[in-house]
């Protein structure tokens, strides 16, 4: 939860419990990508995430979803994949990009299984290639591969389900996420 105000153009607005996310690791990695993202889900919240080199298209390490409740850790699940459908147009650096509308992620662990579903509300996207010639300096055309990889932020509904330990799982709630295209 977060307070403060916000101000733009001499009009204030006070804000106090609401849900927020700082972006406290921007910037320019290296020939890194990653996939990430939070959400609070009603009893819940999760962590989710995988860090991979640029353009890596075999990609054997699963994600880690991290979940707890009010009382702390729940439980680590590791899905292989994230199922995305590129069904939204954002405008980036001028020219229309598809980024995800919807992603899902799955895992059983024994008898624990888990199951996000990530709708997308809103999406910007960043030409992080040009972010990092502009902090180098540099004045040099890209190649075709570095013109078109965006850091894809996004902000939507999660939604959980599944079992642990026996019990059921469910919750639904916002999240922040990050994916590349």
């Amino acid at each position: 939860s977060m307070e403060g105000t916000i101000c733009l153009s001499g009009r204030c607005e006070r804000f106090s419990g609401a849900q927020g996310y700082h972006d406290h690791n921007w910037g320019v990695w290296r020939d890194v990508e990653w996939e990430w993202g939070s959400a609070r889900l009603g009893a819940y919240a999760v962590l989710y995430g995988r860090v991979r080199r640029s353009g890596a298209e075999d990609v054997r390490e699963p994600l880690f979803v991290y979940l707890v409740d009010s009382l702390g850790f729940r439980s680590l699940f590791r899905p292989k994949t994230i199922r995305y459908e590129d069904d939204r147009t954002v405008i980036a650096e001028g020219r229309p990009l598809r980024v995800p509308s919807r992603a899902v992620m799955e895992d059983v662990r024994g008898s624990d299984t888990l199951r996000i579903t990530l709708e997308i509300e809103d999406a910007m996207a960043s030409d992080v290639r040009l972010d990092r010639m502009k902090q180098q300096g540099q004045r040099t055309a890209r190649t075709p591969r570095e013109a078109t990889t965006f850091l894809v932020q996004m902000k939507g509904i999660a939604t959980l389900s599944g079992r642990l330990g026996g019990q059921p799982l469910s919750g639904r709630g916002t999240g922040f996420f990050e994916t590349y295209r």
